[in-house]
């Protein structure tokens, strides 16, 4: 279980780190002025990059702010789609 609970972290990780890069990318932004709008300092926002820490919960509500309904719908579908890769079964 453990291992399974491992693999769930390190993926969300990896997705949620280049999704929102992608997204700061897309959008012609720093990385200054992306953690400015996710609340977080600099730092912290090179290290989500660099895919050394995970995103927390209130970052992905504050990334989540950034985007259009359609958009948010289509993230919650991959994130859905990635978990379903790690176990083999729907999650939903």
């Amino acid at each position: 279980m453990n291992e399974l609970r491992e693999l769930y972290r390190e993926a969300s990780k990896n997705f949620m780190a280049d999704r929102i890069k992608q997204f700061r990318r897309s959008k012609d932004l720093s990385q200054e002025a992306m953690a400015e709008q996710l609340r977080i300092d600099p730092r912290s926002y090179s290290d989500l990059e660099r895919k050394v820490y995970s995103c927390s919960l209130l970052t992905f509500f504050f990334f989540t702010r950034q985007l259009s309904d359609e958009a948010i719908l289509q993230l919650l579908k991959a994130i859905g789609a990635a978990l379903e890769r790690i176990d083999g079964h729907d999650v939903a």
